[in-house]
């Protein structure tokens, strides 16, 4: 972090503490994250030390080209983080600007700098620790842990969302699936920036992607008795394990409300292109099996279709940021994703 942004920092830690006499002793970068950079900073309170995440929005847009974008997001994942009682705890949303802190964060201007902070909470990414393994097929231990995944994310879905207007409800239901096509960081955005020379989504096959994932908003529109808090981005690099192996979601993105199906569809389609991509059964068997938990923990069979609602943007997303894996695999990935998005439904594969 630059020596000119550590004073802005330092007033909205003071204002998020409600200390006025707090100072920073470290400030540490930490990696991931496509719109924000992320700090571990240490603060020094009443002469006790802690920590807190913080995450400013970066320079990288990805369709937050808005100022008011960059805030809506901050705020959707606050809301989701208080209304499910996630810890770690977020703190605030706050906005610097170089001539002081400002408390009204209406209106914005191109100088503002956008803040997030959360409580500090160490763990292990379940993604490093997936990686890190040479296995073919599922042990106890990968059993173990997707146990107490699903149980936490079955927490976050039965929470109670407290909208109880039926109309309100149908139309945050069908405002979800559209999101997955329409909100600034997601599908056309993908498409429009990162996917104009795509060798595979390309041509009639693009149109035809496109079309069917429409379609699946259109066809799942009507089951908006499901609305339920939603993580929005829910894949192995937002789940960690802390010092007790116990899980813990972070980076509660987008939505707020929405369908389950969406989290479940986000993380099958990881588990499966960690499949394809690595040509290993073991992530297969992780896909498989982290449905059918899902579904016997929650009671909720009709997930294995409504998964289908979210997967398409995951197929873009890779198809844009995964270039350096061979081409027939990604292609071979992107066909699974279309057959699962026209079945309405997710399908079985086979590498």
């Amino acid at each position: 972090m630059s020596r000119a942004l550590r004073p802005s920092l330092q007033r909205v830690l003071r204002k998020a503490f409600g200390d006025s006499a707090l100072t920073i002793t470290r400030v540490d970068p930490m990696s991931g994250g496509f719109v924000s950079q992320s700090y571990c900073v240490t603060v020094r309170i009443a002469g006790k030390e802690q920590k807190a995440f913080v995450k400013k929005a970066g320079g990288d847009f990805l369709g937050l080209e808005r100022q008011e974008d960059r805030l809506s997001g901050y705020l959707l994942s606050q809301r989701a983080m208080d209304e499910t009682h996630a810890r770690p705890r977020a703190i605030g949303c706050f906005r610097s600007q170089p001539r002081g802190f400002v408390e009204n964060i209406s209106p914005l201007s191109a100088e503002d700098d956008l803040w997030q902070v959360q409580e500090y909470q160490a763990g292990e990414r379940y993604l490093a620790r997936l990686l890190s393994r040479s296995r073919r097929h599922i042990e106890k231990e990968d059993r173990d842990e997707i146990h107490a995944i699903v149980e936490g994310l079955v927490r976050v879905h039965q929470t109670k969302t407290g909208i109880r207007n039926p109309v309100q409800r149908a139309s945050l239901y069908r405002r979800a699936l559209r999101d997955v096509l329409t909100h600034p960081e997601m599908t056309l955005m993908m498409f429009d920036q990162y996917l104009r020379k795509s060798r595979i989504l390309r041509g009639s096959f693009r149109d035809a992607y496109l079309i069917e994932m429409i379609r699946v908003a259109e066809h799942f529109g009507r089951h908006d008795r499901r609305l339920a808090l939603v993580h929005g981005d829910f894949w192995m690099s937002n789940i960690l394990f802390d010092h007790k192996q116990r899980p813990f979601f972070i980076d509660y993105s987008r939505f707020v409300h929405g369908e389950p199906g969406m989290d479940v569809g986000e993380m099958y389609a990881a588990f499966v292109w960690l499949a394809f991509e690595h040509q290993n059964p073991y992530f297969q068997e992780l896909a498989r099996y982290f449905v059918d938990r899902y579904v016997r923990v929650s009671g909720d069979a009709l997930v294995r279709r409504t998964a289908v609602t979210y997967i398409g943007f995951t197929g873009a997303a890779v198809e844009a940021f995964c270039q350096h894996v061979p081409l027939a695999t990604r292609r071979k990935f992107l066909q699974h994703i279309f057959k699962c998005l026209q079945a309405r439904r997710l399908v079985s594969f086979s590498l």
